[in-house]
Protein backbone atom coordinates (compact mmCIF):
# COMPACT_ATOMS: atom_id res chain seq x y z
CA UNK A 1 0.00 0.00 0.00
CA UNK A 2 2.96 2.09 -0.08
CA UNK A 3 4.42 4.18 -3.52
CA UNK A 4 7.91 2.76 -4.44
CA UNK A 5 8.69 5.32 -6.27
CA UNK A 6 11.87 6.08 -4.09
CA UNK A 7 12.57 2.59 -3.67
CA UNK A 8 12.88 2.28 -7.72
CA UNK A 9 15.17 5.76 -7.58
CA UNK A 10 17.68 4.30 -5.45
CA UNK A 11 18.00 1.65 -7.44
CA UNK A 12 18.12 3.14 -10.85
CA UNK A 13 20.80 5.92 -9.19
CA UNK A 14 22.74 2.50 -8.02
CA UNK A 15 22.47 0.92 -11.58
CA UNK A 16 23.95 4.01 -12.79
CA UNK A 17 26.69 4.56 -10.35
CA UNK A 18 27.72 0.84 -11.07
CA UNK A 19 27.28 0.17 -8.00
CA UNK A 20 26.36 -4.14 -7.94
CA UNK A 21 22.84 -4.44 -7.16
CA UNK A 22 21.04 -7.67 -5.94
CA UNK A 23 17.35 -7.68 -5.66
CA UNK A 24 16.18 -9.62 -2.77
CA UNK A 25 12.39 -10.28 -3.47
CA UNK A 26 10.45 -12.22 -0.34
CA UNK A 27 7.89 -14.34 -2.19
CA UNK A 28 5.22 -14.26 0.03
CA UNK A 29 1.97 -15.71 -0.51
CA UNK A 30 -1.52 -13.78 -1.21
CA UNK A 31 0.83 -11.05 -1.76
CA UNK A 32 3.08 -11.50 -4.47
CA UNK A 33 3.49 -15.28 -5.21
CA UNK A 34 1.93 -15.24 -8.39
CA UNK A 35 3.14 -15.14 -11.89
CA UNK A 36 1.50 -11.96 -13.50
CA UNK A 37 3.23 -10.08 -10.18
CA UNK A 38 6.52 -12.06 -10.87
CA UNK A 39 6.67 -11.09 -14.79
CA UNK A 40 5.62 -7.70 -14.28
CA UNK A 41 9.04 -7.34 -11.21
CA UNK A 42 11.14 -9.40 -13.41
CA UNK A 43 10.28 -6.95 -16.53
CA UNK A 44 11.19 -4.18 -14.15
CA UNK A 45 14.42 -4.82 -12.67
CA UNK A 46 15.52 -6.04 -16.21
CA UNK A 47 14.54 -2.87 -17.23
CA UNK A 48 15.89 -0.95 -14.61
CA UNK A 49 19.51 -2.81 -15.83
CA UNK A 50 19.64 -5.22 -12.85
CA UNK A 51 21.28 -8.69 -13.12
CA UNK A 52 20.84 -10.64 -10.54
CA UNK A 53 17.86 -11.69 -8.01
CA UNK A 54 17.60 -13.82 -4.78
CA UNK A 55 14.10 -15.23 -4.12
CA UNK A 56 13.24 -15.36 -0.43
CA UNK A 57 10.47 -18.26 -0.21
CA UNK A 58 8.13 -17.37 2.59
CA UNK A 59 8.76 -18.87 6.01
CA UNK A 60 7.20 -19.04 9.42
CA UNK A 61 10.61 -17.97 11.55
CA UNK A 62 9.31 -14.95 12.81
CA UNK A 63 6.18 -16.57 14.37
CA UNK A 64 7.29 -16.74 17.52
CA UNK A 65 9.12 -13.26 17.98
CA UNK A 66 5.72 -12.07 16.81
CA UNK A 67 4.05 -13.46 20.19
CA UNK A 68 6.79 -12.91 22.62
CA UNK A 69 6.29 -8.63 21.44
CA UNK A 70 2.42 -9.73 22.07
CA UNK A 71 1.83 -8.41 18.48
CA UNK A 72 -0.64 -10.60 16.21
CA UNK A 73 1.01 -12.13 13.22
CA UNK A 74 -1.39 -12.73 10.58
CA UNK A 75 0.35 -15.67 8.67
CA UNK A 76 -0.28 -18.12 11.50
CA UNK A 77 -1.30 -21.26 9.65
CA UNK A 78 -0.41 -20.29 6.20
CA UNK A 79 2.14 -22.98 4.70
CA UNK A 80 5.81 -22.41 4.28
CA UNK A 81 7.24 -22.03 0.73
CA UNK A 82 10.07 -24.29 -0.74
CA UNK A 83 12.10 -23.75 -3.48
CA UNK A 84 10.79 -26.66 -5.29
CA UNK A 85 7.23 -24.60 -4.72
CA UNK A 86 8.30 -21.68 -6.64
CA UNK A 87 9.93 -23.21 -9.69
CA UNK A 88 7.54 -21.65 -12.64
CA UNK A 89 8.07 -18.50 -10.55
CA UNK A 90 11.93 -18.52 -10.50
CA UNK A 91 11.62 -19.38 -14.42
CA UNK A 92 9.79 -16.20 -14.77
CA UNK A 93 13.30 -14.42 -13.58
CA UNK A 94 15.38 -16.71 -15.80
CA UNK A 95 13.65 -15.97 -19.00
CA UNK A 96 13.42 -12.63 -18.64
CA UNK A 97 17.34 -12.75 -18.06
CA UNK A 98 18.13 -12.41 -14.60
CA UNK A 99 20.32 -14.81 -12.39
CA UNK A 100 18.11 -16.32 -10.16
CA UNK A 101 18.42 -18.22 -7.47
CA UNK A 102 17.02 -18.80 -4.08
CA UNK A 103 18.37 -17.55 -0.48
Amino acid sequence: GVYNDVILKNLRQAVDSKIPVIARIPVIPGFNNDLPTARHMAQMLHDLGIQEVHLLPFHQLGENKYKQMGVSYEMTGVKQLHPEDLTDYQRVFLDCGLDCTFR
